[in-house]
């Protein structure tokens, strides 16, 4: 569990108010670890570790780091620790979703106004609609609540408005 972890929001406010200094760390965070985290975590902030006189050094020269090499670091040239295996550049088989990463799903409720009538059934491509002053434009759903709109000006080709599915309609009134 984090330091600070308890089941209400009440009883986290008051672990945090009593402070760094009564966690108690795991045995595999003990030493070099649990000194940089509570040096780090000093109430008065002038005491924290980079705070001191020889500002962020002092941070590099913690045992923590001890071998760690800043030099490769600031050069962006570290070797990474875990290297994925890849099969091509779109492969995204090393990323899993989480079901708390996805968004809410909200079930549609067809409030009988007829807004949506025209999403399901307008295509634009008839001429007398492009002569009635419509503007052609693309709609590209990007997340479940927006939508990315890009005027195609006085583009020759018709311009098919997809369906929308209900389920991915943000409450977002367009005018």
């Amino acid at each position: 569990d984090a330091p600070f972890h308890a089941r209400c929001t009440r009883q986290i406010h008051a672990k945090v108010l009593v402070g760094i200094n009564k966690v108690t760390f795991p045995p595999p965070c003990k030493g070099a670890a649990e000194d940089l985290v509570r040096s780090l975590c000093k109430e008065d902030p002038s005491e924290r570790l980079p705070m001191k006189e020889g500002g962020v050094a002092n941070l590099k020269k913690h045992t923590f780091f001890k071998g760690f090499d800043w030099q490769a670091f600031e050069k962006q040239s570290l070797e990474p620790p875990y290297k994925p295996q890849v099969k091509n550049k779109k492969d995204i088989g090393n990323f899993h979703a989480l079901k708390d990463d996805l968004p809410p799903q909200v079930p549609y409720k067809d409030d009988g106004s007829g807004w949506d009538k025209d999403f399901a059934t307008s295509t634009f491509d008839d001429p007398e609609e492009q002569e009635a002053g419509h503007d052609l434009m693309t709609l590209t759903l990007l997340t479940p609540s927006g939508l990315q709109v890009t005027p195609l000006g006085n583009a020759p080709l018709p311009v098919r408005v997809p369906i929308v599915n209900p389920a991915h309609v943000s409450t977002h009134q367009f005018t």
